[in-house]
């Protein structure tokens, strides 16, 4: 830890992060991250909505980008081992409560009090501290928009820098079984890629990931 932080020795390569050192000594293979960055410690094998988690965050294998982790832990929307329809549409709302959340500056770990799953009233408390915070007068519907401008927003930046599909995806290392509870749990290529296709349509994207002119002007991102 020392050399990392000195950058001594192979220290200097460490410090660059598991993707580029990885890179550099030909183990490409044995690198776990996404976009780059490493993930915390849950395992999209065994919660299945991380899965879609880690592949669309846009900073990388970001936990919190959806904290889907804490349903798939409770079991709702599909269960802990779903990546069907039910879970994708789960993370396309997480995404949005945490971008809000985010933005207002609010510990996620008050998720649950500010009734952020699916069903919830997050969109009318947020509206409300909104509207004591600033006196202007915010909406659930302004509250709804503003996380999903927020989430296309990132992702047009993240095309502007070349982001596209090929890069929604899990390392090797994930794709490949493990035992829990007595039981072989995996990921495969065809679950992942009907959960992404899913969640573009859900977006406005296309197959590729790049957010459709269409769907970002309803969100008043006329990018161009």
């Amino acid at each position: 830890m020392e050399d990392i932080a000195y950058r001594r020795g192979v220290g200097d390569l460490l410090a660059e992060g598991s993707a580029r050192a990885a890179k550099a000594l030909g183990l490409e293979d044995a690198a776990v991250h996404v976009k780059g960055l490493e993930p915390a410690g849950y395992d999209p094998r065994i919660l299945r909505g991380m899965a879609l988690n880690y592949a669309i965050a846009y900073r990388g294998a970001d936990h919190l980008a959806t904290s889907i982790y804490a349903l798939d832990i409770a079991g709702l929307a599909g269960g802990t081992y779903s990546l069907g329809r039910e879970k994708v549409e789960a993370v396309v709302h997480m995404e949005n409560m945490m971008a809000l959340m985010d933005s207002l500056v609010l510990c996620k770990f008050g998720r649950t009090a500010y009734d952020t799953y699916p069903g919830g009233r997050a969109a009318e408390i947020f509206a409300e501290v909104l509207e004591y915070a600033t006196g202007l007068g915010w909406t659930p519907q302004d509250v709804r928009d503003a996380g999903e401008r927020i989430v296309q927003l990132n992702r047009w930046l993240n095309v502007k820098m070349g982001v596209t599909r090929r890069d929604d995806y899990l390392p090797k290392r994930w794709m490949e079984p493990a035992q829990f509870e007595g039981v072989e749990r995996r990921i495969t290529a065809e679950e992942l890629d009907s959960a992404l296709d899913y969640y573009y349509d859900l977006r406005g994207w296309d197959k590729n990931g790049i957010p459709k002119s269409e769907s970002l002007i309803r969100y008043g991102l006329n990018l161009g």
